[in-house]
């Protein structure tokens, strides 16, 4: 029978690779493995240099079911559909107070009413470790809509855990020609947040559009 001593077991040394964050996916190489350090994702880039994830994937297709569930809830009957962007690959990390879409608004078709789908996840970061919690921001939508040729902006607020069953209306949406969804932020809200919460961060994985006709 063999003892080890504490001491001895102090002595064995360990040899161990972490993967590439996806935030360098141009740095990696071909078949490399990447993982999204918050969210726990794991992506794999393809000979020809895409970045995969069967997690992504999967959320998504999850997601998906769960915006069609509550476009039944909600007696939406128009079209479903996920937003891309040209220059914002998601997931990816969003700022507070800031417009998640850059300078990409979302051009709609013509519609009486909309809902719009935000699949955020909210951290705390404490010691440099995420702690998925529940999201407490706000949400303000901004629309830029043209109807008889005068263009005004609709704002909407509501809270992060609202918003995903909130119907918008669009009056007399038989005159419009014209509805863009120029700005989305996420502000804190003042009753919850605190200084000693401003280590939380946010990231966007899907938004998804249901509109009624």
């Amino acid at each position: 029978m063999s003892i080890q001593s504490d001491a001895m077991r102090d002595l064995i040394q360990r040899f161990a690779i972490s993967a590439l964050s996806r935030e360098r996916k141009n740095e990696a190489i071909n078949e490399e493995i990447l993982a999204g350090k918050y969210t726990g994702e794991f992506y794999i880039k393809t000979k020809d240099g895409l970045v995969l994830s069967v997690d992504v994937i999967n959320r998504m297709k999850s997601m998906s079911h769960d915006v069609i569930r509550i476009a039944e809830l909600l007696n939406m009957s128009g079209e479903v559909f996920r937003v891309d962007f040209e220059n914002m690959i998601l997931p990816s990390f969003i700022d507070y107070e800031s417009n998640v879409l850059q300078q990409e608004p979302i051009e709609l078709p013509n519609c009486s009413e909309v809902v719009v789908y935000l699949d955020i996840d909210e951290y705390d970061v404490m010691n440099d470790v995420p702690t998925p919690i529940q999201s407490e921001g706000v949400v303000e939508f901004v629309f830029e809509v043209i109807k008889d040729g005068v263009v005004s902006n609709i704002q909407i607020n509501n809270t992060l855990n609202n918003i995903n069953y909130f119907k918008i209306p669009f009056e007399d949406f038989e005159k419009i020609t014209s509805i863009k969804l120029s700005s989305i932020v996420i502000n804190k809200d003042d009753k919850v947040y605190t200084e000693s919460e401003s280590n939380r961060v946010m990231v966007l994985h899907n938004i998804f559009v249901t509109l009624n006709y």
